[in-house]
């Protein structure tokens, strides 16, 4: 029963009985002694909230035991997690030591961004976000009409005026979203560019676990082989059945989500002539030498290790340029609406197959053909500049020679290199361009 003599800090006690999900520290009073260390942390960890938001100086004015009940509200923090199909840091010769690694250190490091200070995931979760409700409900209960407990003081009573709105500001929900985002970038970003189609896809999954002190969030990193299968193809340079794998990307929190054509996903005339009915999903495979090439003409640092998500996205969503043959579809490999190259595919009998990979300005391709022309080269002298290769536009002095430059534009390839930025932008330690232009004009008679 609640007496007239009943402080703020017991009212604030009273409340976590009530509510053990967001994390009595009633609960466990008899394991307090063995949990002093963690009462400290949190407490530092709770003023230096307070401190970045400027309003350490309201919480120190309370009375201590306010303060306390307080810091009882953290709930456990998130935790990383490897999957037992993950492998080990000694497996393959140490070869994913570095990977997990990587997961570790990005993990701790995700953090989201505010006007004036940043809050780590941990402290986001673990103490803002159970604060925040903690907070509002006390706030609330105090304003109702139905409230007939203690008189708080002035100095609580303006606690919970100031700060309320700015620790329920600061879990808002778009700094969720950004909190997720920042985990992306340092967590699972890396696990993309490590993933690969013809071997291992590295992903992670979030789920929440019930703790004696409610929700706790659990970060776990799986591995899977993506689904392999011998398929013969029929045409040129067909060489029996090879080895095709699943087009899939791991970009995602939700496990792998895999390629597939259905009707919808192809535009105007293409839907009939493909074929695909009404309710069907054609899975997308994708042959290993095919991945070679890509990974091979796609060697900036900027887009190579990212290729086989880019992959998977022009494939979700076709733009079919035209027919090669009566087996072949040429599709637009497209990075953030800049087309890269093509996937040369057949699709038929219920299935999508990737055979081959032209970078832009190689033979069969709409811009390589104009380039062939305009230059006046054939398809092995483009390939002996090594003009099939998207590091001879980042990395050299092409994009630096107005006529070069200029009818690259012409045939629909200016854009590479306003690539080179990119490549610059995602690796800072690259060396300075190479010359390639001089040569180039040289080789075709072009004056300087």
């Amino acid at each position: 029963m609640r007496g007239a003599s009943m402080s703020g800090g017991d009212m604030a006690d009273e409340w976590f009985m009530r509510n053990p999900s967001t994390g009595s520290g009633r609960a466990h009073a008899k394991g307090a002694g063995r949990k002093q260390d963690r009462s400290l942390e949190i407490r530092k960890r709770v003023k230096s909230l307070f401190s970045k938001m400027c309003v350490l100086h309201l919480y120190e004015k309370m009375p201590p035991n306010v303060r306390e009940s307080i810091c009882r509200g953290w709930c456990h923090d998130p935790v990383l997690e490897f999957d037992p199909s993950f492998p080990s840091a000694e497996a393959f010769g140490g070869a994913y030591a570095a990977i997990r690694q990587t997961a570790i250190e990005g993990f701790e490091r995700a953090k989201v961004k505010y006007e004036t200070f940043e809050l780590s995931l941990k402290d986001f979760w673990a103490i803002a976000s159970p604060m925040a409700l903690y907070l509002r409900r006390m706030t609330d209960r105090m304003a109702s009409p139905l409230y007939t407990g203690p008189q708080m003081s002035a100095a609580v009573r303006t606690f919970l005026r100031v700060v309320t709105p700015l620790v329920e500001e600061v879990v808002r929900q778009d700094a969720q979203n950004a909190m997720q985002l920042a985990l992306h970038d340092t967590l699972v970003a890396p696990l993309v560019s490590r993933s690969r189609t013809d071997s291992r896809l590295l992903h992670a999954k979030v789920t929440s676990t019930m703790t004696e002190r409610g929700s706790q969030m659990v970060v776990t990193l799986h591995s899977e082989e993506p689904p392999m299968k011998y398929v013969r193809l029929e045409g040129r340079k067909s060489g029996g059945s090879r080895p095709m794998y699943r087009v899939g990307t791991s970009n995602t929190w939700n496990g792998i989500e895999w390629a597939s054509w259905t009707r919808e996903s192809l535009k105007g005339h293409w839907q009939d002539q493909v074929g695909i009915g009404e309710g069907e999903a054609w899975p997308v495979y994708v042959q290993s030498h095919a991945l070679k090439q890509m990974r091979e003409r796609l060697n900036a640092y900027a887009y190579a290790e990212w290729a086989e998500h880019w992959m998977y996205q022009s494939l979700m969503t076709p733009k079919i340029v035209s027919r090669l043959s009566a087996d072949e579809l040429l599709v637009a490999f497209e990075v953030q609406g800049d087309r890269l190259g093509y996937l040369v595919v057949t699709a038929k009998d219920g299935l999508v197959a990737v055979r081959t990979f032209l970078f832009l300005t190689m033979s069969n391709t709409p811009e390589g053909r104009m380039l062939e022309k305009r230059l006046k080269l054939t398809r092995d002298e483009l390939t002996y500049l090594r003009m099939h290769e998207l590091s001879r536009f980042t990395q050299t002095d092409l994009k630096d020679d107005p006529k070069l430059s200029a009818l690259l534009r012409e045939c629909g390839c200016g854009h590479l290199l306003e690539l080179a930025e990119d490549e610059y932008m995602l690796h800072p330690g690259a060396t300075q361009p190479k010359a390639f232009a001089t040569e180039l004009k040289q080789y075709v008679g072009m004056a300087a």
